[in-house]
C-alpha cells in the first residue's frame, strides 16, 4: 500500500485510541443533561452503532429482558 495509506491508518488508530480512552465507561455517573447530550451526540455520528475499534455503542434488548431484570411489566 502507498505510504499515505499507512500514515492515514496510523493516524486513525491514534485518534480512535484517544476517543476510546476518554469515553464514558460503565459506572461513570452522568447527570440528566450529560446523558441527554451524549445521546444527541451519538445520533449525530455517521456510524453510531460502534466505536472505531468495533465495540458496540448501542444494543437492542427485548422488552422481556427488562421485565425480568426489574420484575415489572413494561
Amino acid at each position: 500500500p502507498p505510504a499515505a495509506w499507512l500514515i492515514d491508518e496510523l493516524l486513525f488508530e491514534r485518534l480512535a485510541s484517544q476517543a476510546c480512552h476518554s469515553a464514558v465507561r460503565a459506572g461513570d455517573v452522568l447527570d440528566d443533561t450529560e446523558a441527554m447530550q451524549l445521546v444527541r451526540d451519538l445520533q449525530d455520528c455517521a456510524h453510531p452503532w460502534n466505536c472505531p475499534h468495533g465495540r458496540p455503542t448501542l444494543v437492542k434488548l427485548p422488552r422481556s429482558r427488562f421485565e425480568e431484570w426489574f420484575q415489572r411489566r413494561v
